[in-house]
């Protein structure tokens, strides 16, 4: 398993619901190399809304409950811009 796969599937409540759009290894948006220290295990969560830190809480609580330590991008799903 991957870490995107632990990750998606501590979300799935949130995937249902319609929030969640992708899950994506890493910091999506930043360049190669920049916020990531070697090893670091990051991703970004990808969600339906203008807002995305109204779901940050709920989003690191899942993942929280699901045992996973890893550092969470929450960003707004580039594919729904106005």
């Amino acid at each position: 398993m991957s870490l995107v796969d632990d990750v998606s599937r501590a979300l799935k409540p949130l995937y249902d619901r319609g929030v969640v759009h992708m899950v994506h290894p890493g910091f999506f948006g930043v360049s190669e190399g920049v916020g990531n220290s070697q090893g670091e295990r990051s991703v970004t969560v990808l969600v339906n809304g203008d807002d995305p830190e109204a779901y940050r809480a709920e989003v690191e609580r899942l993942v929280r409950e699901a045992g996973l330590n890893v550092t969470l991008s929450v960003k707004p799903n580039p594919a729904r811009a106005r």
